[in-house]
């Protein structure tokens, strides 16, 4: 979570702004005071900063109205720098820190306060190298299988197959960062948000067979997995469009798979689209999925379940895909409290 207080010096009053990132105030009441944390980079979708467990980074503020020597940067109450910038900082542990920069002028105290995830393992996919309004469904052309990794989670991919009428796309895992819908390859590799980024940031592609819309990743070792951030693929949507009437449904449902090789009853899911009278209603932004019900597993299985299938077969009428990002999975629970 991020906070941000202003406490006036002479009125004595404050304003607390939960997730924004800056806050000013009337300029009649003093001077003008403002601060901004920069970097760790924040995630929309939880407000908080998330980093690898041994990756170097810095923390940045920018403030407006500061005194300069009134700076200070705080990490679990410990001061780590006084000046907008610290020095390379990395953490060997896994768990929650709290990061707090404050300043102060004659007017006003103020400080800005973060959490910190520190995690072993997250499939955030900015660690893989993609050219801006592009992808990787693949490096093959003939449907072979192989793996890429991100933050230590190795994912499996199946690579596009070019072979006339037998012709197929990937499946399992694959990623890109087009948010543009004018983009040639938008439907097929985009991502369907009702606000796209205002920068340019990579996340993950999921495509299931329709006859068979399920599958599993599976760790290198036990793991515990906290959450997962989703939205949909322009492609679902534009069949859904077509194919789901009201009251028809379209689900993502994640289970963990256990030491037995078993899905575990418990699941986390997520409606991504639901039909409603003469149109649908879709999830238009990436949105958190929990999933510290799982417990302790060795992987996850992916199923979309939706009323538009073959009540023999399973079979879907329509793709099974979304995008995913920000896969977290820790190795032990008790270093690791998210709110």
């Amino acid at each position: 979570m991020i906070k941000i207080r202003m406490i006036n010096k002479r009125l004595y009053t404050f304003l607390l702004i939960p997730l924004l990132f800056s806050c000013g105030v009337n300029k009649e009441s003093g001077p003008r005071l403002e601060v901004t944390i920069i970097q760790p980079k924040i995630d929309p979708t939880t407000a908080q900063a998330l980093q690898l467990k041994g990756q170097k980074f810095v923390y940045e503020s920018k403030t407006i109205g500061g005194d300069t020597d009134s700076y200070k940067w705080e990490v679990d109450n410990q001061v780590i720098g006084t000046s907008l910038l610290t020095d390379s900082v990395s953490y060997d542990t896994e768990g929650v820190k709290k990061a707090r920069f404050s300043v102060t002028n004659s007017a006003f105290d103020a400080y800005a306060e973060i959490e910190v995830l520190i995690v072993k393992y997250m499939a955030f996919f900015d660690d893989l190298t993609l050219s801006d309004n592009s992808f990787w469904v693949g490096d093959a052309t003939n449907g072979s299988a192989s793996t890429f990794t991100t933050g230590n989670v190795v994912l499996p991919n199946t690579s596009p197959k070019i072979d006339g009428d037998n012709s197929d796309d990937f499946y399992n895992f694959g990623y890109s960062n087009i948010t543009d819908s004018s983009s040639n390859d938008f439907h097929k590799y985009g991502v369907y948000l009702k606000v796209p980024a205002s920068s340019v940031s990579n996340f993950g592609l999921a495509r299931m067979k329709q006859d068979k819309p399920t599958m599993n990743l599976i760790f290198d070792t036990e793991l515990y997995p906290i959450s997962i951030s989703i939205a949909n693929s322009p492609d679902a949507i534009a069949a859904a469009d077509s194919i789901l009437k009201s009251g028809d449904t379209y689900i993502l449902e994640v289970r963990g798979i256990n030491s037995a090789n078993e899905q575990t009853e418990e699941l986390a899911s997520l409606t991504l689209i639901t039909g409603v009278t003469d149109t649908i209603s879709a999830v238009t932004k990436w949105t958190k999925l929990e999933l510290n019900t799982l417990g302790r597993v060795k992987g996850l299985n992916f199923t979309i379940n939706s009323t538009k299938k073959d009540p023999d077969t399973g079979a879907l009428d329509l793709e099974a895909k979304f995008c995913l990002d920000n896969l977290l999975l820790v190795e032990s629970e008790q270093k690791f409290n998210p709110n």
